[in-house]
């Protein structure tokens, strides 16, 4: 009877406990702080062995291991390689991975990394641009789950692809997005030269590494776009949407000062979509950069970057398409934004839409001129107004010890939890980082009665935890005595703390060890 009875009361004391974490989802806090149980800090640094390596790519595979891409180097630009890191979800580095969790190759004098993408069957697919003397190229290399690079993709586990307007022109390309299909096709897509003008380029790729004739012919497919310039015109992004066709994007113009927007669209043959051709938006009241691109569920693009906003400072830019091609009014009343989240001048590298339908970018923000860069995200509803809910004013900046931040990706966790990564410079030391951060409200689905981690609900430990903060307890207190499994996650009162409120949504105060 009296076993009965206490079962009995620590349902009740579960129950209460779920049902105030319910009522508190609302208010719950710590949207946008960076998650100390990532690195212990939330910020993970790693060089490529002794040598410098920057990041530019990210993707989280299904079993939440990172997998950053870059350009790694030693000690100049002809010493490079396109190069990997794979992070356990808790910020270490992988050891399944290459052994070391790290990996590189090289293909020719000098490699630039941009983009990473991730098969169904867990191959990892990196692309960049390799370039000699003269010429440059698409560049991509294939890598098992293992690290070790795939060699039934074409034959060497890398591909190389020049593009020419003309027989006597030299090569050009420069991979900067990368899509796998999903029959297993690869496309990359960059900059090249058409007539010794920039211009878009893509190629398409049988999952064997071999060109895609089916593709325009022959695999490659140029975008000419008349009046711009080496400085004016550059590819920064891609997708596919669910139909096959394929959408290009990044900015058009005569000079970097004086560009739009612009977005093409493409079948799945690689022939220009003529219902929606070609469509260039002017972005607040000078030169506008796009440099990300999202797929919405109902088939909207959203298309970010940097612009001139108020008092001609550049600023957080966000368009936002219908399927047509035109601008979706509903997206904050004109289509677009424009919002300054530094002091001085902003610069956006990437876009995420959550499966709420919130929009989060990332990049850098600056407070000073010409110093003092941060890094930094925002997030707007579905109908383009911030979200106050994420850092309370709907803005976040991170200062952190590195004289010169770059970010390159954005991704979010199944968690709610979202990562940010780039480059962090100090001096003319540069290291692989990425920021964790909880995200907030849609990571509640996330939650569950076992407290601790360990995969099981225990009487003697999650249940005595939970009647514990429901009798009013906080800090070590709520741990004190208990005898934690080994296989248990969660044994200190700041990282219960932290899971109740990010995944349960309990609020719950700061104090405590």
């Amino acid at each position: 009877m009296k076993w009965g009875l206490h079962r009995q009361r620590t349902f009740v004391v579960l129950m209460s406990c779920f049902a105030l974490a319910g009522g508190a989802r609302a208010t719950a806090g710590l949207s946008g702080t960076l998650d100390p149980t990532f690195g212990g800090t939330g910020i993970v640094t790693t060089a490529f062995g002794n040598f410098n390596a920057e990041a530019y790519a990210m993707v989280i595979q299904p079993d939440g291991k990172l997998v950053l891409a870059g350009t790694c180097r030693n000690t100049g630009p002809l010493d490079t390689a396109l190069c990997a890191m794979r992070y356990l979800p808790n910020g270490a580095l992988d050891p399944n991975f290459q052994g070391t969790g790290q990996v590189g190759v090289s293909m020719s004098l000098n490699h630039s990394g941009h983009a990473v993408g991730l098969q169904t069957d867990g191959k990892i697919v990196l692309a960049g641009k390799c370039a000699g003397i003269v010429d440059s190229y698409f560049c991509a290399a294939r890598f098992h789950a293992n690290g070790a690079l795939d060699l039934s993709f074409n034959g060497t586990g890398t591909v190389i692809t020049g593009f020419r307007s003309a027989p006597m022109d030299a090569n050009s390309g420069d991979a900067k997005a990368l899509v796998v299909q999903p029959d297993g096709k690869i496309i990359l897509a960059g900059d090249c030269r058409f007539n010794g003008q920039p211009t878009f380029c893509a190629a398409r790729y049988l999952p064997n590494g071999a060109l895609d004739a089916s593709f325009n012919g022959s695999g490659k497919l140029f975008i000419h776009i008349e009046g711009t310039s080496t400085d004016g015109n550059r590819l920064t992004s891609m997708v596919v949407q669910s139909d096959g066709k394929l959408v290009l994007a990044g900015r058009c113009g005569p000079s970097a000062d004086n560009s739009v927007f612009c977005v093409f669209r493409f079948d799945a043959s690689g022939i220009v979509d003529e219902g929606w051709r070609v469509t260039t938006h002017t972005m607040g009241v000078g030169g506008a950069s796009a440099y990300a691109l999202a797929l919405q569920p109902d088939g909207k693009l959203l298309l970010v970057g940097h612009c001139l906003g108020f008092l001609n400072r550049k600023s957080f830019c966000a368009l936002r398409v219908n399927p047509d091609g035109y601008r979706d009014l509903t997206f904050n009343v004109t289509g677009r934004t424009i919002t300054l989240v530094g002091t001085v001048s902003d610069e956006v590298r990437a876009v995420v839409i959550q499966p709420d339908g919130k929009i989060l970018l990332a990049g850098i923000c600056r407070n000073v001129d010409n110093t003092d860069d941060n890094f930094c995200a925002l997030r707007y509803l579905p109908n383009g107004s911030l979200d106050n809910s994420f850092n309370l004013n709907g803005r976040l900046v991170t200062t952190a010890s590195f004289s010169s931040p770059r970010i390159g990706a954005l991704a979010v966790q199944s968690d709610g939890k979202f990562v940010i990564a780039g480059a962090c410079i100090t001096g003319s030391t540069s290291k692989f980082c990425a920021l964790r951060y909880d995200g907030g409200p849609f990571g509640y689905q996330n939650c569950k009665p076992d407290v601790d981690g360990d995969g099981v609900f225990g009487a003697t430990t999650d249940a005595l935890i939970y009647s514990r903060i429901a009798g009013g307890l906080r800090g070590a207190a709520v741990v004190a005595g208990i005898s934690f499994p080994a296989a248990a996650t969660r044994t200190s009162w700041p990282l219960i703390r932290e899971y109740l409120m990010t995944q349960c949504g309990m609020s719950l105060p700061t104090g405590g060890l």
